[in-house]
């Protein structure tokens, strides 16, 4: 008949001390490095600012942000995905939704707010991440982001120009937001000339005067032919 003492020492013999495998269950890896998705992320965006996509390496990364290069990768498995969620929060950050209360003042604040970020602002590394991503292919989903996040923005826009009778609901939106942002990419990726607020002034202007309310579009076409 075994013992209760034998019985222990069947236990332990066993490979999975009682006292030692409950406090094992309960860690499950280190816990997060406080503020460090903050530290990397803003490195991360400095240094594609100042280098582009192809100065930016996790090695240079861990020395700015302070932290050991595993520790980034235990969060981003790779260089593409730490300058996804970098490009990601900056589209955040710099695309608020104006509320002026006109499609026109809507529309100005917004092309002004992408200028401001994309030509001297946080998202100046943008035009140069567009030329290097012929030589960078992971660098298109992070353009993709960016690009989604905005146009995001001005068709929230839109949607209340709608409801608010300023715009016909059948027209064209993506055509509308290609030709507020293609002047001043051009500008910023082919040409190189100056924008200024006389340019976004504008190519408002000409949206407005192109894209009539729908109450002035039927009492144009209700007015009687010239004699």
């Amino acid at each position: 008949m075994e013992t209760a003492g034998s019985a222990k020492r069947i236990a332990t013999t066993d490979g999975s001390p009682p006292e030692r495998a409950q406090p094992g269950t309960r860690r499950r890896g280190r816990p997060p490095t406080p503020g460090m998705e903050e530290r990397v992320l803003g490195a991360a965006l400095e240094m594609l600012c100042r280098g582009g996509y192809a100065g930016l390496t996790l090695d240079a990364l861990a020395d700015r942000a302070g932290l050991a290069k595993t520790t980034i990768l235990r969060r981003w498995p790779s260089k593409a995905a730490v300058a996804a969620a970098a490009v990601q929060r900056l589209a955040l950050q710099t695309v608020d939704v104006p509320q002026t209360g006109t499609l026109h003042g809507d529309l100005h604040a917004l092309l002004t707010g992408a200028v401001d970020a994309f030509s001297r602002g946080a998202g100046s590394f943008v035009p140069r991440l567009m030329r290097e991503s012929g030589h960078h292919p992971e660098i298109a989903e992070l353009l993709r982001t960016v690009i989604h996040t905005r146009r995001g923005a001005y068709r929230r826009v839109l949607a209340r120009a709608i409801a608010r009778r300023e715009l016909d609901p059948d027209v064209d939106q993506d055509l509308i937001i290609d030709l507020l942002v293609g002047p001043v990419w051009t500008r910023l990726l082919i040409t190189h000339d100056p924008i200024t607020e006389t340019l976004v002034d504008e190519i408002v202007d000409s949206i407005i005067r192109a894209y009539p309310p729908p109450e002035a579009t039927r009492h144009a076409d209700a007015r009687p032919a010239a004699a």
